[in-house]
C-alpha cells in the first residue's frame, strides 16, 4: 500500500498588518517562539511536507492549541483560549512559498480565518510541501499573564518541529497609561 506521510516542518508567527498573505510583518524567524498580547489578531504559518513520495489529496488541517502543556483542542471561531479570527487573509485562497525549502511547492487553499486551512485544492503529489496561514487571537478571559500556548496542525504523521509556543502578555486592565503633568 502506498501511504503518504505528512510532516509539520516549520512554523512562523506574523502580525496581521499586511493587505494579504505576502506582506504582513514577520514577528520572529522561522521556528522561533513568540510573546503575544491577548485580544490582538495574529497569524501563524506552517509548512507541511509529504515525505514518503505518495499522493495525498483534498487535505484539510485543523489548528490546535494547548494551554500550559494541557490537552490539545481545536481552534475555531468560537473556541476557548485561542479563537480563529477575521483578518486580512481571504479564507480558502492559495498561499505562496515563503518559509519552506525550495522544493516542489503547492499552495492550495492555504489561507484560513476559521482555523482549518486546506481543502479540495490542497493536493500533495508526493515529496512536496504546502504552507498554510491561519489568523487567530488569544482570548483574554481564558488566560493569565505568562501562560504558554502551543499551536500546531492536528492529525499529521510526524512533527519535525513539534509546535510554536506563545508566551501570553496580558496588558493591564483597560490598556491605558495615565500621565500626570504638573
Amino acid at each position: 500500500m502506498n501511504t503518504p506521510s505528512l510532516d509539520q516542518k516549520q512554523f512562523r508567527f506574523r502580525d496581521n498588518d499586511g493587505t494579504d498573505e505576502t506582506d504582513a510583518t514577520w514577528r520572529q524567524n522561522t521556528n522561533v517562539d513568540d510573546t503575544q498580547d491577548t485580544a490582538t489578531v495574529y497569524r501563524v504559518r506552517f509548512t507541511v511536507a509529504e515525505t514518503a513520495g505518495f499522493a495525498a489529496n483534498n487535505k484539510t488541517f485543523n489548528l490546535e492549541r494547548r494551554l500550559n502543556a494541557g490537552a490539545w483542542g481545536n481552534v475555531t471561531t468560537s473556541s476557548s483560549i485561542v479563537q480563529a479570527a477575521a483578518s486580512n487573509l481571504v479564507d480558502g485562497n492559495n498561499t505562496t512559498q515563503q518559509i519552506s525549502s525550495p522544493d516542489t511547492f503547492q499552495g492550495g487553499d492555504g489561507q484560513s480565518n476559521d482555523g482549518s486551512p486546506g481543502g479540495s485544492q490542497n493536493d500533495f503529489a508526493g515529496n512536496d510541501s504546502w504552507e498554510g496561514e491561519i489568523s487567530y487571537q488569544i482570548i483574554d478571559a481564558d488566560v493569565a499573564h505568562n501562560d504558554t500556548i502551543d499551536l500546531r496542525l492536528a492529525g499529521l504523521d510526524s512533527y519535525t518541529v513539534a509546535d510554536g509556543t506563545i508566551t501570553v502578555n496580558k496588558p493591564a486592565a483597560g490598556g491605558r497609561r495615565v500621565m500626570v503633568v504638573s
